[in-house]
């Protein structure tokens, strides 16, 4: 089997395509069937495959207007805020007005030197917290972060770093007075990690000179202005890995770096074996995302004369979201050409979004623009069975793609319910310092018609002790009629609860003794530590099997038993202690298998533990068990009886079983 992003281009396709049998038209109605005889190289089939596909060259950038690309996490393309002030109507005229009297009045009279930019800040944001908790005014390297996530590329190494302190007694005053370190958090796969360089390394000297400081953050932006610069061009970098005495030294190659979304592509075994089914995990939406979903699931072969595809799981638990039209793009490969998989509202919104001479579309007296599928031609709907993984984290533009595949009845939703944000936001820069703001300018809605937005937060804040959610209203998907509702985020087809950690192994990773121990159990094994190092290094690393033994979590009790001890702020030390007891009793294979990834992930790749973890993971066991019990999977998404209650169901997820839970009680 091949997973991406370790992929291997070249020779000859002995196997069929994994998720596409393409014969000479294309045609999926042999899919799975016996190949064609005449073989194809992967590179003629896979530029066949993208061609029929066809998403436009600028995919994940297709609204014009000042937003040109809308994000739905945290942020949206840029466009500059000023001039259009003036024209909103008297009363913000005067408001502004007023503001600017009370500002130069506090400058010039008030009893002590006042600092107006200081008094600004202060004010806009008492202001801005009246709002939604996602209107923010962001200062000049918020400004930039928020601004270069949008882009999803920035000239760099590709290393994540911090500061450690050189007196770890006093740690605070270390970090005041600039005494730290520079401490590798990550290095990202194809950037600074394939050069060698690993979390916990000490980056000793950057373009010959050692970054310094009159404070922590003074020298964490000394090292990061050293390694930022034009793509293309090196910087010499001395470091150490933590396990080794003498420091090494390499040139970094400079980048536009970016870090992928689509983390890992691979195939997993069916229950039904020799079947398979085709695993994708999104991680963010971007510029860039349905283009490498697109270019994953193409790597993907199988030898279809021996196995056949059961189905694809798309993972987007943990997703925070993106781009709208990224997961635009993205759900476009799995429904209809055509289809509307979004549409967007708000006032002032419609205005700026509708490209010119286009007629935003009316619904409930509410003008919206239609975000519909662009991709022409063939797609991915109905050609094999689609699952999609989400829980709590997954939002905005997740819930996007989540709610298009279930309204259309183009795949089943499996996990828990989603987070619940259906507003978008605008970032425009503003005039002076770098600074940016960033306004909620309008709500989303899936096909069927459903804001999936859960907090009230004017009702919030008027009641402030009580968590408000938005009315549920009754809705129903496009083909099969089935009902589902509006509010508090995506309900599943089929119900997943995560597995949830005890209190005392919660604590265990929090109060960071776990992680101590990953860090104490390599430094004192250097031979252990550069075996590890080297077999990380290979394109193809396995990272499945377990560095620790069972006899190592005895000595990671004590420690915790040791922490809860010496922790002044313990108020109840015995129970503390008897809840790590019991932990290690009744999970031991659990509390193993986390404090074993905490010491691989200092030498494998993040693809590679992910996709040693997520055969084993609850929900995807059961997405498996889903796609291998086809009568199931379709009896989900078949209309429904017409006995059958009106109300929106899950069905539970022991063993996909039968017992079924009004998703309004949640």
């Amino acid at each position: 089997m091949n997973s991406y992003p370790a992929l291997r281009r070249g020779g000859r396709l002995r196997n069929a395509f994994l998720l596409l049998h393409i014969a000479q038209a294309f045609d999926f109605s042999s899919f799975g069937k016996k190949p064609a005889p005449k073989k194809k190289t992967f590179q003629e089939s896979f530029e066949t495959y993208k061609n029929k596909i066809n998403l436009p060259e600028d995919a994940g950038a297709f609204a014009r207007g000042t937003l040109a690309g809308i994000a739905l996490s945290v942020f949206v393309a840029v466009g500059p805020v000023g001039d259009s002030i003036n024209t909103e109507g008297r009363e913000a005229r005067e408001a502004a007005a007023q503001f600017e009297i009370v500002l130069d009045a506090l400058d010039k009279r008030y009893v002590d030197r006042v600092s107006p930019k200081k008094l600004m800040e202060s004010a806009v944001e008492a202001m801005l917290a009246t709002l939604d908790p996602y209107t923010e005014y962001a200062k000049s390297t918020q400004a930039s972060d928020m601004i270069e996530s949008v882009e999803g590329r920035y000239g760099g190494v590709g290393l994540v770093i911090s500061g450690k302190p050189r007196d770890s007694k006093d740690p605070v005053k270390a970090m005041k007075s600039g005494e730290v370190d520079v401490a590798v958090v990550d290095a990202y796969e194809d950037y600074a990690w394939e050069a060698g360089l690993r979390p916990r390394d000490t980056l000793l000297s950057i373009g010959g000179s050692t970054p310094s400081g009159s404070s922590g953050d003074a020298v964490l932006d000394a090292a990061r202005s050293s390694l930022r610069g034009k793509p293309g061009t090196d910087v010499s970098v001395e470091y150490k890995h933590p396990w080794e005495t003498t420091p090494r030294t390499t040139d970094l190659k400079r980048f536009a770096v970016r870090r992928r979304d689509v983390e890992l592509v691979t195939l997993l075994p069916s229950p039904t074996a020799p079947k398979v089914v085709a695993y994708a995990r999104v991680g963010g939406f971007s510029r860039e995302t349905a283009p490498e979903l697109v270019e994953g699931l193409a790597s993907l072969r199988f030898d279809s004369q021996k196995s056949k595809l059961e189905g694809v799981i798309i993972d987007l638990r943990g997703n925070p979201g993106g781009l709208l039209d990224a997961a635009v793009d993205v759900a476009s490969l799995f429904l209809p050409p055509d289809a509307v998989i979004a549409s967007a509202g708000g006032r002032g919104f419609v205005r700026d979004a509708t490209p010119s001479g286009e007629t935003p579309k009316e619904k409930d007296g509410v003008e919206r623009v239609e975000f519909r599928s662009r991709a022409r031609g063939v797609t991915l709907f109905g050609v094999a069975p689609v699952v999609v993984l989400v829980d709590g984290q997954s939002a905005s533009a997740s819930e996007i793609v989540a709610g298009a595949l279930q309204d259309y009845d183009a795949g089943v939703v499996v996990g828990s319910r989603t987070f619940g944000k259906g507003l978008i936001q605008d970032v425009s820069p503003l005039p002076f310092d770098g600074a940016a703001l960033k306004v909620t300018v309008g709500r989303y809605y899936t096909p069927s018609g459903r804001c999936l937005q859960e907090l009230d937060y004017e009702k919030e804040r008027a009641l402030s002790s009580k968590k408000e959610v938005s009315p549920k209203e009754s809705f129903y998907t496009v083909n099969s009629k089935r009902p589902i509702e509006s509010g508090g985020g995506v309900a599943p087809d089929v119900l997943v609860e995560p597995d949830t950690l005890t209190k005392a192994e919660t604590a265990l990773l929090r109060s960071g003794v776990a992680n101590k121990f990953a860090d104490d159990w390599v430094d004192k094994r250097p031979d252990v530590a550069k075996t590890l190092y080297a077999r990380g290094l290979e394109p193809d690393a396995d990272a499945a099997s377990l560095v620790l033994q069972r006899s190592d979590l005895d000595s990671l009790k004590q420690r915790a038993l040791k922490a809860i001890a010496d922790d002044p702020d313990s108020k109840d030390g015995r129970e503390a202690k008897r809840e790590v007891e019991d932990a290690f009793r009744r999970h031991p294979d659990r509390i193993l298998k986390v404090t074993d990834a905490l010491v691989k992930e200092r030498f494998f790749r993040s693809s590679a533990l992910l996709k040693a973890q997520v055969s084993d993971e609850k929900a995807v066991v059961a997405s498996m068990k889903l796609l291998s019990d086809k009568a199931r999977f379709d009896a989900i998404l078949a209309p429904p009886a017409k006995s059958a209650a009106s109300a929106p169901n899950a069905v539970a997820a022991a063993g996909l079983g039968n017992a079924a839970r009004d998703a309004s009680s949640s």
